[in-house]
């Protein structure tokens, strides 16, 4: 019965089921962030073969990229002001934006 369906999911659900979609997606992110890290790295370590100091300077190289992409991009800077707009404009509302602690 679709009307049965429709009154089992509600607001306070729907909102609690894509908190938690949105969990996992997180998840997810940060896994596939963590695997792009760790070949980069390996990538680096394979300069160890030819010389010390080569592999010394690809992890040199390897750390300047992720910093520079992790927080000096400007998709950061985007997402950064984004999320003071919303801040912004929820203030007046009492609205909780982002929890920092899940």
């Amino acid at each position: 019965n679709a009307e049965g369906v429709d009154a089992a999911f509600d607001s306070d659900a729907a909102a609690e089921y894509a908190r938690l979609s949105a969990k996992v997606m997180d998840l997810s992110a940060h896994s596939f962030n963590n695997g792009l890290r760790a070949y980069y790295f390996s990538l680096a370590a394979v300069a160890w073969f030819y010389h010390p100091l080569a592999l010394i300077l690809g992890c040199s190289l390897v750390v300047a990229v992720l910093y520079r992409r992790e927080f000096r991009s400007k998709t950061l800077k985007i997402l950064t002001s984004s999320q003071k707009l919303l801040e912004h404009r929820a203030s007046g509302e009492g609205i909780k934006i982002f929890n920092r602690e899940e």
